[in-house]
């Protein structure tokens, strides 16, 4: 099956709006944060997982400025929280999925908003989503998302980050 590890993030209201114009995968993906990117597996350890998410405490990111990617995909970018992201993707691909770790790339922690078609699309939409700064997005719940057969997304099991009051 394949499979991907993401932060779930909701309550972005100008975001879905944004993603329901720019990514026809918006009906089949909920808004997120990819921590483990698509890969295939026989399976994954949910203890294991539990036991690796339980080590954290949830935090509170800023989102600041839209940019684009040479595959005209358009994101959302973290301007505060970043280390907190990279250490738990870093750690997740060391425990869990160091074969599929690559590390000739550089991981950049974002919210996909757009999937356009070519460069032309990919500029109009960063020019009308414009510049959009988001502070204390709470990233709190993960998911195990199971990518289907059409598309479809499915989520096999979600974790919860500890809280702390004032987080």
């Amino acid at each position: 099956m394949k499979i991907y590890i993401a932060f779930l993030v909701e309550g972005l209201t100008e975001i879905e709006a944004a993603r329901r114009k720019y990514d026809y995968l918006s009906g089949k993906v909920p808004l997120h944060l990819t921590l483990v990117f698509p890969l295939d597996v026989d399976n994954y350890e949910e203890d294991a997982l539990t036991e690796f998410f339980s080590r954290y405490t949830a935090e509170k990111v800023s989102l600041s400025g839209v940019t684009g990617s040479l595959d005209n995909l358009v994101f959302l970018t973290l301007t505060r929280g970043n280390d907190f992201v990279i250490e738990i993707h870093n750690r997740l691909y060391n425990e869990f999925f160091s074969r599929s770790f690559d590390t000739s790339h550089t991981f950049f922690p974002h919210l996909t908003v757009g999937r356009c078609n070519n460069r032309r699309e990919m500029l109009d939409a960063i020019n009308d989503i414009g510049q959009i700064t988001l502070d204390s997005i709470n990233l709190n719940t993960l998911a195990v998302i199971q990518i289907c057969e059409g598309g479809e997304r499915k989520i096999l099991s979600k974790f919860k980050l500890c809280t702390v009051a004032n987080a």
